[in-house]
């Protein structure tokens, strides 16, 4: 067993109802995460990865309220992939390991 950090560099966005008391969300961003493992012999690495949730935002009032959120992160590593194309058709097979990661949070809203 070894200890390791990780450290995701993404960019993204969000998208979802800017009216109203309750205001469900998605969200989406794309990046790289750093792995740098903690273990005699083992080498850091940066590879692919994304994020995909969602949640809402639930308004007590015009300045205050609460968000709940979700998320999962997706790292891949040690994939591969091929592109055959015959007669203006093309097959596209892509191969490899995810690491999933989950996150869910919660907080107070404050807006001014």
């Amino acid at each position: 067993m070894f200890d390791v950090n990780i450290e995701y560099f993404h960019l993204g966005g969000t998208y979802g109802q800017a009216t109203g008391k309750v205001r469900p969300f998605v969200v989406g961003t794309i990046g790289a995460t750093y792995m740098d493992p903690k273990g005699a012999g083992l080498n850091p690495e940066t590879k692919f990865s994304l994020s995909l949730g969602g949640g809402v935002k639930f308004y007590l009032s015009e300045h205050v309220g609460i968000r709940i959120d979700a998320r999962w992160f997706g790292t891949f590593i040690g994939g591969s992939g091929s592109v055959f194309c015959s007669e203006g058709k093309c097959l596209i097979n892509v191969q490899g390991d995810v690491l999933s990661q989950f996150s869910a949070n919660a907080g107070v809203i404050l807006a001014f």
